[in-house]
């Protein structure tokens, strides 16, 4: 791997790793997980819910973005 290309990669990870602090403890391994590639698709459309909605799971019940392609698979919903 060349400089630049570790250099895009570290700023990636910071850039990432910046991003997981900015989120409620509670989402931290689950957005961790599907940064990484290492989940479900399952898990990585319930960090992006998460993560879109504000971290709020009723909201995330609750949502209306009705043209979001995964609002069908959106998770907190019976």
């Amino acid at each position: 791997m060349n400089t630049e290309a570790s250099s895009l990669s570290d700023q990636m990870t910071l850039k990432r790793e910046q991003r997981i602090q900015t989120a409620p403890e509670t989402f931290r391994g689950i957005l961790r997980a599907a940064m990484s590639g290492k989940c479900s698709p399952r898990a990585a459309i319930k960090a992006q819910c998460a993560e879109c909605i504000g971290f709020d799971r009723d909201a995330i019940r609750t949502c209306t973005a009705y043209a979001c392609p995964l609002w069908h698979f959106r998770p907190y919903c019976p």
